[in-house]
């Protein structure tokens, strides 16, 4: 990797970054909520339970 490449790269992710910063300011605060619980679930049924469908989840077995 030439160092130009190197730089093309720091810049991309920096730009990234920004959109998605911009992104989450512009998004409702329940949006914001759900992405928050999603990084966080462990699973699909960890993040249902965290959204309210633990019933539905539980019908399902």
């Amino acid at each position: 990797m030439t160092g130009n490449e190197a730089w093309q790269g720091i810049c991309t992710r920096h730009e990234k970054r920004d959109t998605f910063r911009r992104a989450l300011a512009a998004s409702s605060d329940r949006q914001v909520s759900v992405l928050a619980e999603a990084v966080a679930a462990r699973s699909l049924r960890q993040l249902g339970g965290a959204r309210g469908y633990e019933a539905f989840i539980q019908s399902t077995r």
